[in-house]
C-alpha cells in the first residue's frame, strides 16, 4: 500500500507530506486548493509524462516521492529465489502485485529496503526529469512498469491498468494458459527483431557504397574529359617556386603588386594614411 506521499514545488504545493491510512482516504478542498496536482504526482512516480508547467512558480524543480509498503511474503518470495531471473518477463512467472513489483526491482539492481520501495520523480523547470527507484536513478519506465503493480488510477474515463495494450495481452494469455505458445512466439519475435535490424544495417550500409561508387564514377569521367597528358604538365602546373611567381605576376594587375614604401605614389600614400 501506499506508505507516504512527499510534493514539493509541484503547482500551488510548495511542500506536502500525505501520509494514508489503512483502508479509505478521502481528500477533499476547494477547486485550486492543490487535489489534482495529488494525482499528477502519483502519475509522476509511476513514471508517466513529465510536464515542465507543474512546476511552481519561481522554483527550479518539482519532486515527487512515494514510499511503498510491500507484504512480508512478496519480500520473502524475492529472497527465496521464487522469482525469475534478471531480464525474463514477470508475467511468466504468475507474479502479480507486490510481489511482481519486488522481482521488478531486483531486476533494476534494487531490493526494498526495510520491506519500502521508494520511488521518487524530479521534473525541472528546463523540462528535464529523473526518474530514481530506491536511490538509484533508473529510466522512467521501470517506474512505470513497478508502479503498474501497485498504483491503479480511476479517472472519469480511463482506468489505466486495463487500458495499456500489455496489461490486456497479459490477461489474456493467463486465461489462455499459452505460457508454452508464448514463450514460442516470444522467441521467434526476437529473432524476427534482431533479423531486422541487420538488414537495416546492410541496407545502410550498401546506400552508403552506393554514393561512393556514384562519386568515384563521376570523378572518373571528369578526369576522362579533360583528358590529361603527360606533355601538359608543365603547361598546366609550374614546377618550380620560381615559376609559380612568374605565372602570379603575369596574372596580378600591376596596380595590386606590392611596392616598396620609398617609391609610394601619391594615391598609395593617401591610401595609407
Amino acid at each position: 500500500m501506499l506508505e507516504e506521499l512527499d510534493i514539493r514545488n509541484l503547482g500551488p504545493i510548495r511542500e506536502a507530506t500525505i501520509a494514508p491510512a489503512a483502508g479509505m482516504t478521502a481528500i477533499t478542498g476547494e477547486t485550486g486548493a492543490g487535489k489534482s496536482m495529488l494525482l499528477s504526482a502519483i502519475r509522476l512516480v509511476s513514471g508517466g509524462a513529465a510536464e515542465s508547467s507543474r512546476v511552481s512558480a519561481g522554483a527550479d524543480e518539482a519532486w515527487a516521492q512515494a514510499i511503498f509498503a510491500l507484504a512480508d511474503d512478496a519480500v520473502a518470495s524475492e529472497h527465496s529465489g521464487d522469482t525469475n531471473d534478471a531480464g525474463s518477463d514477470d508475467s511468466d512467472s504468475g507474479l502479480t502485485g507486490a510481489a511482481a513489483a519486488v522481482a521488478k526491482a531486483h531486476d533494476a539492481g534494487v531490493d526494498p529496503e526495510d520491506g519500502e520501495l521508494f520511488l521518487s520523480r524530479t521534473v525541472r523547470a528546463s523540462g528535464r526529469s529523473r526518474a530514481v527507484l530506491g536511490g538509484k536513478s533508473v529510466p522512467r519506465s521501470v517506474l512505470g512498469a513497478i508502479a503498474g503493480e501497485l498504483v491503479i488510477i480511476h479517472g472519469q474515463t480511463d482506468q489505466l491498468k486495463i487500458a495499456a495494450a500489455a496489461r490486456q495481452r497479459e490477461f489474456l494469455d493467463r486465461v489462455a494458459g499459452d505460457e508454452a505458445e508464448l514463450a514460442a512466439y516470444r522467441k521467434a519475435w526476437d529473432a524476427l527483431a534482431a533479423m531486422d535490424e541487420r538488414l537495416e544495417r546492410l541496407r545502410s550500409q550498401e546506400s552508403s557504397a552506393r554514393q561512393q561508387a556514384d562519386y568515384l564514377r563521376e570523378s572518373i569521367d571528369r578526369i576522362n574529359r579533360t583528358d590529361p597528358q603527360p606533355a601538359n604538365a608543365s603547361k598546366t602546373r609550374p614546377t618550380s617556386p620560381k615559376a609559380w611567381v612568374r605565372r602570379w605576376a603575369r596574372w596580378m594587375p600591376r596596380r595590386w603588386m606590392w611596392t616598396p614604401p620609398t617609391a609610394l605614389r601619391p594615391w598609395n600614400s593617401s591610401i595609407m594614411r
